[in-house]
């Protein structure tokens, strides 16, 4: 298979479990487009898409984690940081979901 197949089954197989989470999480069936890697990111892949849920577009950002033995603090560690910033009113980004399961 080529390097071009291998990245679009990767992708597809992206989009499929993002769709699947969020439709867990949202409980509503949930569509991803215009999914993408965003360029930074040194350990953690950054993906970037439109989620649709009920006709409403949520540009959202999902971070990936290859290993928990790569990463310097736990996700949930850094999801809770990133929540009591923004709940103290520190410009910081909305964590809508979290899903720690490897």
């Amino acid at each position: 298979m080529s390097a071009t197949a291998d990245a679009a089954n990767e992708s597809d197989r992206e989009v499929r479990g993002l769709e699947r989470f969020l439709g867990d999480t949202w409980g509503v069936p949930a569509r991803v487009e215009a999914l993408r890697v965003a360029s930074a990111g040194a350990r953690r892949r950054n993906l970037l898409f439109d989620a649709i849920r009920d006709g409403e577009r949520v540009p959202l950002c999902a971070t990936v984690s290859p290993s928990d033995a790569m990463q310097h603090s736990s996700v949930t560690a850094e999801t809770a940081a990133l929540r009591f910033a923004e709940t103290a009113g520190v410009p910081a980004p909305h964590v809508h979901a979290l899903c720690d399961d490897p």
